[in-house]
């Protein structure tokens, strides 16, 4: 109750502040909108989730080909491309996504870097791009997050490809 309390007076606090008045246009009070932040809160809280647990989560949102290659290490296919997540002893998850079979310079991981948020890229050994994001676990971890951090991911890697697509050099 006290928890639903505070989001509730926070919540009007800052409508109040932003000029909204105490029922929105679609009729929704200000005691619907702090349960429904206050439910969606509830999610658990860990420090680390097991592989197996991961896996679960992840095939629950409806991803394909996800299946342990070793502790620690989960291979799973977004849009038809092998994605690596590392769950670490720490509880900090990893995602990996490697491209060969171009040709690109530094110049192209740099302007991702300088124009992307919540990834990186770079060049490995071979001079393949790889891109890497992280979520670290400090302050403990929710499935909630592990989900937004997958969608995130997606994104950007499909963005990634494009981008990649427009800076391959192998015709030059």
């Amino acid at each position: 109750m006290l928890k639903r309390l505070n989001i509730l007076i926070s919540l009007c606090l800052a409508l109040t502040i932003n000029g909204v008045s105490a029922g929105t246009e679609s009729g929704t009070s200000f005691i619907d909108m702090a349960d429904e932040i206050s439910q969606t809160s509830n999610a658990p809280i860990v420090d680390k989730f097991s592989d197996q647990d991961l896996i679960k989560i992840l095939q629950e949102e409806g991803y394909m080909g996800v299946s342990i290659i070793k502790s620690g290490k989960i291979r799973m296919k977004i849009e038809g491309s092998t994605v690596i997540l590392y769950n670490t002893k720490s509880g900090d998850l990893q995602f990996f996504y490697g491209v060969s079979g171009g040709k690109w310079i530094y110049e192209d991981m740099n302007e991702w870097n300088k124009t992307k948020r919540l990834t990186r890229a770079y060049l490995d050994s071979d001079n393949d791009p790889i891109l890497e994001s992280d979520l670290l676990s400090d302050g403990g971890i929710s499935k909630k997050n592990v989900i937004e951090f997958t969608r995130v991911f997606a994104i950007s890697r499909a963005a990634f490809r494009r981008f990649l697509q427009e800076s391959n050099r192998d015709s030059e």
